[in-house]
């Protein structure tokens, strides 16, 4: 029996965004990041960790740096049955930013998830992708209520559901619809949406680019609690081009 080896990966990608309408007073955000994401894998089970640096393009004052990093342990899907295949994931987040370390306070961030995929190839549908996913995440902070005021996100409800189609073996569409539940130490919860369509064309094994546009709010207006859920936002949606390398 052949003995399960350790097999190691890296992953670099950047992303170019920019807002997809000029604004009234004229501005018109637009900013630049960067990942970079080892990661490691033996027999069922893998961890990465990924370190993200971000510019602001449109704002010279505003400082870019590191966001916090974050690491991702998860293991092989299990197979249910012939239709569905379930996997665990975990994830740990600890803080590196001003805002994270001193206005936040955060200790760390820990999160557990599952996801609910399909095998579309038994019912026929070679080319679909279909998955969803649920996760919790929790914050260990030092304080209650931030130093700008705002009380401390308690725990996050996030689910997810992905759906995409292999045009080729090189071109590919996927789009995402999330829902996110935040609640605060007092209470209060506050739900957001973020959706993306990202047209994707792997140029090899190694180099891959993406074309994706972006929609991403509070799900509810502030003061009319009327609903902010859009396809296309003048001020919240975003277009990026985005170049991966993995190796």
């Amino acid at each position: 029996e052949e003995k399960p080896s350790v097999s190691f990966g890296l992953m670099f990608d950047t992303n170019y965004t920019l807002q997809a309408k000029q604004q009234d007073d004229g501005s018109r955000s637009q900013e630049q990041d960067f990942t970079l994401m080892p990661s490691m894998k033996y027999s069922d089970y893998s961890a990465n960790v990924s370190f993200t640096y971000v510019q602001d393009l449109a704002d010279s004052k505003s400082s870019a740096g590191f966001l916090d990093p974050a690491f991702g342990f998860s293991r092989k899907s299990w197979k249910l049955n012939d239709y569905f295949n379930l996997g665990p994931s975990m994830s740990l987040i600890l803080p590196m930013t001003d805002n994270s370390k001193n206005n936040v306070g955060l200790m760390y961030n820990i999160g557990a998830a599952l996801s609910l995929s399909v095998n579309t190839k038994t019912l026929g549908w070679d080319n679909w992708r279909l998955s969803t996913s649920v996760s919790y995440n929790r914050n260990f902070t030092d304080y209650d209520t931030r130093l700008d005021g705002n009380p401390n996100t308690a725990y996050r409800i996030r689910q997810r559901y992905n759906l995409g189609y292999n045009f080729t073996d090189q071109l590919s569409l996927s789009t995402r619809f999330q829902f996110d539940s935040n609640y605060s130490v007092s209470g209060i919860v506050r739900n957001s949406f973020l959706h993306f369509q990202s047209l994707g064309y792997d140029i090899n094994d190694v180099v891959g680019v993406n074309f994706t546009h972006t929609n991403s709010n509070s799900m509810y207006k502030a003061q009319t609690y009327e609903s902010n859920l859009k396809f296309f936002d003048d001020t919240s949606s975003t277009y990026s081009v985005g170049l991966t390398l993995s190796i």
